[in-house]
């Protein structure tokens, strides 16, 4: 005896059927690279364009240059990208920094790095 077996034939997909499909692919590869330009991380290189020290310290991974002998030369810095804090934390940054680098002996202008 043989068995009917049921098979669902499909039409074949028209053209705006495989438009649909394209452009939802599309959309959601877009939906991702918007998503990773967007998250912490694409943001890592957004301190330097903060230029006053209150929108600097307004984000937790800047930190602000304060040159104690030249105004004119204060900047904001990624001491984070928010995934990866090579000093730990910001006070750390802070220590090393000013002890390392600002202000020992011969090295660039005195330098007060600020923490938000």
């Amino acid at each position: 005896q043989a068995s009917a077996v049921n098979v669902a034939v499909h039409p074949p997909m028209d053209r705006a059927g495989w438009l649909s499909v394209v452009l939802l692919i599309s959309l959601a590869c877009f939906g991702s690279a918007l998503d990773v330009r967007t998250n912490s991380a694409g943001r890592r290189y957004m301190c330097p364009a903060k230029t006053s020290r209150s929108d600097c310290l307004y984000d937790k991974t800047c930190a602000w240059w304060n040159l104690v002998d030249n105004d004119s030369g204060d900047r904001c810095v990624t001491w984070s990208d928010g995934g990866s804090q090579p000093f730990g934390s910001c006070e750390a940054y802070k220590a090393y920094m000013q002890k390392n680098v600002f202000n020992c002996l011969g090295c660039g202008p005195s330098t007060v790095v600020e923490c938000p």
